[in-house]
């Protein structure tokens, strides 16, 4: 089933890097679209023999370059090593001259991030040979408005740091300061922030073009001596990217690919005032460039395969970039213009592939195969010539770790995915063949099942602990408790605009869909039109477009009258503030049902609760409090087939 998902603003333990997830597949506008694997196989735990070769190379050596969008330095820059997709990449600090140097051990390929202060983050997947090797980097610059005149505000949050250490019993008496159910959503009362709590505000326009925030300080930061404010702006680019402001004393690293811009905190001072210039940020939407080369070995393939997998990258980018752009303008037409982009992807991506030859062509096979989806049409010769050419083993399959999961797909090869699952020495690759088994056996029949749970006990190997895959998997756990058939855990959740909360108790009785959302969230914004219409039909009400042979406009939908309500909607926003919600269905799509904008701590509560590791997610629940289906691939047109009366 198709899901495009946005993984941001999850719990702090479960870092941005993993909206990351499989480039094509799972990040903007991706398909992990599964069909049955062969259940007589199912999955084999990986042995205690999946570890890597012992190596007989020397660690690869790379010296290189990072600079800006005008090939000067950066305010603070890194090279990262990204090792593992929920585990933080490991940081190496880029010199005043913006000079690096790593030193990788292993074999086959590594993936690299590079990160500037005003700048969208790189990455590259290099080659492990051994080798010495040169590396420069020219960081592109983030789509966003070209100008944000029209703007009423932007959102922006941050934290106030740099406390001493606290002592036991300090921190103990900031708990007990703390409200114990703290709200959430206009005209209900807040109580104090605790120490090093996430604060939500708004940028102001002014009369000069630039934005001003007044942010409230926390008493009980002050009281334990915050000396700094750590903030980002969450909405001045056109995705889901928060990203460092213009003003600032100083920056740092946010563990995810953008950075923290920092500001002093006067002492005695009640109010913070931030200021936001957009005529001192970076250019929209330039590209980045890099450059790979082997001075003392010009026979090697390393700059080939570095330059075939950036360009290849930047690609897709491009092709994904358009589509939102005009998914943006024609949202009704999101789902053909996804299938489209899709297709040209895997047409161009194997176009280019046919030019090369040895492994810089086998390079190039892998990542065509990440593309790969069984409902698009792909060269089957070029399929066969993947797993001709690479053992299940092979380190090769590490270029693109969800390149293996897709082409088993296309092609499955029950003995090559289990030699692949007990023998590749890369958990990443494992872990998204398991995934893709599981997505794969989601039907009632015994042999699905059956497949389903020995890949689900696979992941619960040693080897996968703190991996993406493993957390991921929870979404398939047998046991989970929002699994369904299983009866819809007990909620409380603050109403928006205030009044009595938002209950299961309260919902006895009804039909409904638990609905987790943000209005930064692209694909939960992109699915809005559908959930709308899907919303009117289920409850019996007919909507005509104000223009003739359109599709329903948001104004069309502002006067919905339903009387009694066969099916409900609780949409749960991951929004900083019920402001923002509420701004939102003023300004664009009404969303007639009920809305709750839980506080940061509750959103931890409701993550661990209902298995929200993303959004959107939607739980339906029947009126007997039964669940009927959850996950991240259950959306508006899923809610529709489930509830349909005919």
């Amino acid at each position: 089933m198709a899901h495009w998902t946005c993984m941001r603003h999850l719990p702090r333990s479960f870092p941005r890097q993993v909206s990351r997830l499989a480039a094509s597949t799972l990040a903007a506008f991706a398909l992990a679209c599964a069909t049955p694997a062969d259940p007589e196989g199912g999955a084999t735990a990986p042995g205690a023999d999946a570890t890597a070769d012992a190596q007989t190379q020397g660690p690869t050596t790379l010296r290189g370059s990072v600079v800006g969008h005008d090939g000067e330095r950066m305010a603070l820059a890194h090279a990262h090593i990204v090792r593992s997709v929920r585990a933080p990449a490991e940081p190496v600090d880029v010199d005043a001259d913006g000079r690096f140097e790593l030193s990788l051990e292993g074999q086959g390929f590594i993936e690299l991030m590079f990160t500037g202060v005003g700048h969208a983050q790189a990455s590259v997947h290099v080659p492990l040979d051994g080798g010495v090797h040169e590396l420069q980097v020219t960081l592109g610059t983030h789509e966003r408005p070209e100008s944000y005149a029209e703007r009423e505000s932007i959102a922006g949050f941050g934290f106030f740091q740099g406390w001493p250490e606290l002592e036991a019993e300090a921190e103990a008496e900031a708990e007990a300061k703390a409200d114990a159910t703290p709200g959430a959503g206009e005209g209900q009362g807040k109580p104090a922030p605790s120490p090093g709590e996430r604060v939500g505000f708004e940028f102001e326009p002014q009369a000069d073009g630039t934005f001003l925030a007044k942010v409230k300080l926390n008493p009980a930061d002050l009281e334990l001596g915050a000396t700094e404010f750590r903030y980002q702006l969450a909405s001045a680019t056109n995705s889901s990217r928060t990203i460092n402001g213009t003003e600032a004393a100083s920056f740092v690293y946010d563990g995810g690919g953008d950075y923290f811009s920092v500001v002093r905190v006067e002492p005695g001072a009640e109010t913070l005032e931030l200021r936001f210039d957009p005529a001192a940020m970076t250019p929209p939407g330039l590209p980045g460039k890099v450059a790979a080369s082997t001075p003392d070995d010009p026979s090697s393939d390393f700059g080939a395969i570095v330059a075939l997998d950036w360009r290849l990258s930047a690609l897709s980018s491009e092709l994904w970039a358009e589509a939102m752009a005009e998914s943006e303008a024609e949202p009704e037409e999101a789902d053909a213009l996804r299938e489209r982009v899709q297709q040209a992807v895997i047409d161009q991506t194997a176009d280019a592939v046919r030019t090369l030859e040895g492994a810089v062509r086998t390079a190039g096979l892998v990542i065509w195969a990440e593309q790969l989806a069984p409902e698009f049409e792909a060269d089957a010769a070029l399929v066969d010539e993947l797993f001709a050419t690479l053992e299940p083993d092979d380190a090769a399959w590490s270029l693109r770790p969800w390149a293996l999961s897709q082409a088993l797909k296309l092609s499955p090869k029950p003995d090559y995915r289990d030699r692949a699952v007990r023998e590749h020495p890369d958990a990443k690759v494992v872990g998204a063949v398991l995934l893709g088994i599981l997505w794969a056996n989601q039907s009632p029949d015994e042999a699905a099942v059956q497949a389903s749970k020995a890949a689900y006990e696979a992941l619960q190997d040693p080897r996968f602990e703190g991996t993406m895959y493993a957390h991921m998997a929870g979404q398939y756990d047998p046991d989970r408790a929002t699994a369904p058939g299983k009866a819809m855990p007990a909620f409380s959740l603050p109403r928006l605009g205030g009044g009595d909360p938002i209950t299961s108790e309260g919902m006895a009785g009804q039909v409904y869909a638990l609905d987790f959302w943000a209005t930064w969230c692209a694909p939960c914004v992109a699915d809005l039109p559908e959930l709308h219409a899907v919303y009117a039909a289920l409850n019996g009400a007919e909507v005509a477009p104000a223009k003739a042979g359109e599709a329903p406009a948001p104004a069309d939908y502002r006067a919905l009258d339903l009387g009694a309500r066969r099916v409900e909607i609780i949409s749960v926003s991951w929004d900083d503030a019920g402001e923002t919600v509420s701004r939102y269905r003023e300004n664009d799509w009404p969303m007639p049902w009920l809305h709750s904008v839980p506080s940061m701590e509750e959103r931890q509560v409701l993550s661990e609760r209902f298995n929200v590791i993303g959004v959107p997610t939607m739980i339906v629940v029947d009126g007997e409090g039964t669940i009927l289906a959850s996950g991240l691939s259950v959306r508006a047109k899923q809610l529709g087939e489930l509830l349909s009366e005919g």
